[in-house]
């Protein structure tokens, strides 16, 4: 027996007749006659006694339509589930991002999340990479945005990308016009910035690293917090190009590309992808597209 069988059976136990059951399914009175035919075939016993008014259900049939409505109701919660996975309604989506992208790519990419999905809810966390790849691995949340500085295991890395690292300094600092990229292997000024261990880690060249190290005024660990210390001090700062872009934004401050290749590492992961909801995904890859047009500058 076929699905399209048991409805042309169903239809007509339903409506009382032949004509009925045709009107129900959009389909010719003779091709109902045919399908029950052919189920009757099938299970071996009289569904239907035909009269000259139409047709009598048998005591069998009452009996294995009892079933058929169980079957249908099955059916019909299994068409339920995958809509509502399809609709993803009243989901709650858990992110996590580093600080840095809690006000440069994050809110653009959720704001073009919620367009495309207005009942999806979000629970948006601001925490640093380490805490990040835990709660990733505890399936505590479904997406995390970090920058990944090890290898990571038992995670499952959905896009990755580096960009390179910009000088910030103040729109009256001496190097704020200029037309050439910042060689740090000849500045001689003054520098704020992060580590200089992890700079020489992510960096392709000794020599300009060396001669940071020469030159750091202030060492602090946050790159907003860098930024903000090179706009109330005067010195240059070197920092992430999303810190750079955001303290750039009123002109009181300068973002300028760097000579040497320091890259900034990033990457979009999650537990799964097997298990990612279908509105987890969209938003991964709205996130990977708003990463991509950065890459594309």
């Amino acid at each position: 027996m076929n699905l399209r069988q048991l409805e042309a059976f169903r239809a007509t136990m339903r409506s009382g007749s032949i004509s009925g059951a045709a009107k129900l399914l959009h389909i010719s009175q003779p091709s109902i006659s045919r399908l029950i035919s052919d189920l009757e075939h099938t299970v071996g016993f009289s569904l239907f006694v035909r009269t000259g008014r139409g047709v009598i259900a048998t005591v069998e049939a009452r009996r294995f339509q009892q079933s058929v409505e169980s079957m249908f109701f099955g059916l019909d919660k299994l068409k339920e589930i995958t809509e509502s996975i399809r609709t993803t309604k009243d989901e709650t989506i858990s992110l996590g991002v580093i600080p840095v992208f809690s006000s440069s790519v994050m809110p653009d990419a959720v704001n073009a999340h919620r367009i495309k999905q207005t009942d999806i809810h979000l629970s948006i966390g601001v925490k640093n990479t380490p805490e990040i790849i835990d709660a990733v691995l505890m399936q505590q949340l479904d997406l995390g945005v970090i920058c990944p500085i090890s290898p990571l295991e038992g995670i499952h890395v959905l896009y990755s990308t580096a960009v390179n690292y910009r000088c910030l300094v103040p729109a009256n600092h001496n190097l704020a016009n200029s037309k050439m990229d910042i060689d740090l292997g000849k500045v001689s000024e003054e520098v704020i910035t992060l580590d200089p261990s992890y700079l020489e880690e992510i960096s392709n060249d000794e020599i300009a690293m060396k001669n940071i190290r020469k030159h750091i005024r202030i060492v602090c660990h946050s790159d907003p917090a860098i930024a903000a210390l090179a706009r109330s001090t005067g010195l240059m700062a070197v920092v992430d190009p999303f810190t750079a872009s955001i303290a750039a934004a009123d002109k009181q401050m300068v973002s300028l590309p760097i000579k040497q290749n320091i890259r900034y590492p990033i990457a979009v992961i999650c537990r799964s992808a097997e298990t990612l909801s279908l509105a987890a995904t969209n938003l991964s890859n709205h996130l990977i597209r708003a990463f991509e047009s950065i890459e594309r500058r």
